[in-house]
């Protein structure tokens, strides 16, 4: 059976709504971050593996963004090929 509202006697009084208003706050308020790390990696309370795994692709990227820059500009000033490590190439692929 619902509840009737016109009988429940609803508090009107501003110290009442106030409270009110201030356990809503209380109750939405988020968890504080610890590390900025954990927080891009993990769900809930663990590290979740499809985060983990974008993490690790965009560093990759960046790091190639990183190389093309530097061979770009090592050709462009001088107007001669750069010379690679070939641990760096193979770790580029």
């Amino acid at each position: 059976m619902l509840p009737n509202l016109l009988t429940q006697r609803i508090p009107n009084s501003l110290p009442y709504c106030l409270r009110k208003i201030q356990d809503l706050f209380a109750a939405g308020k988020p968890e504080v971050s610890k590390r900025s790390v954990d927080d891009i990696l993990s769900d809930d309370n663990r590290v979740s593996f499809h985060r983990f795994q974008v993490a690790g692709w965009t560093i990759v990227l960046i790091w190639t963004i990183v190389l093309i820059l530097i061979f770009f500009v090592s050709v462009y000033l001088p107007l001669n090929m750069p010379k690679f490590e070939a641990t760096l190439l193979g770790l580029v692929g």
